[in-house]
């Protein structure tokens, strides 16, 4: 695999795996300036001279069409409550990727996401406070009518257990 965003990057913490499974070239890309700089001073220099660092949004990403052919976004959709921020990313990756996206969230249908269910009804909500349980049929429906990607598979981390769940889109 040769070139890959990672959007969110946060500090760093998937590089590793990313370049131990082909990665050759690596986007690393976060909103906030703060966590790039702080993901460039933890992570070994050896990792960071390999990769460029590049400060944008999920929503618009500063990106060339078809400019990766992997788009990594590991820690953001569980976040996004509302749906159409959700099918913008989307369509974002969609404009950015040549062939695979990879987006883990939380879906229903397991029994963590029952507990969760049951703990979010006690809570106050705020738009973008919680990370949330998304039914998998409504972001499913997202992906391909929203954004016009295919859904190529999906992992779930402990099926019938654990709502994570990773997509392969493209």
């Amino acid at each position: 695999m040769s070139g890959c965003l990672d959007l969110p990057c946060g500090t760093g913490r998937f590089w590793d795996r990313l370049f131990l499974s082909g990665v050759q070239e690596l986007i690393a890309a976060d909103y906030s300036l703060d966590m790039l700089n702080t993901a460039a001073r933890v992570r070994p220099l050896e990792q960071v001279k390999k990769l460029k660092l590049l400060k944008t949004s999920a929503f618009a990403i500063d990106l060339l069409d078809q400019s990766v052919d992997l788009l990594f976004c590991m820690r953001l959709m569980h976040h996004i409550v509302i749906p159409e921020d959700r099918s913008t990313i989307l369509k974002e990756f969609s404009r950015v990727a040549r062939d695979e996206i990879r987006v883990p969230l939380w879906v229903d249908g397991n029994l963590q996401a029952s507990r969760r269910k049951k703990k979010e009804a006690k809570r106050t909500r705020t738009s973008y406070q919680n990370p949330i349980i998304v039914p998998a049929d409504q972001f499913e429906a997202e992906v391909t009518s929203g954004a016009g990607l295919e859904i190529v598979g999906h992992v779930d981390l402990l099926p019938s257990i654990s709502m994570w769940r990773t997509y392969l889109l493209r």
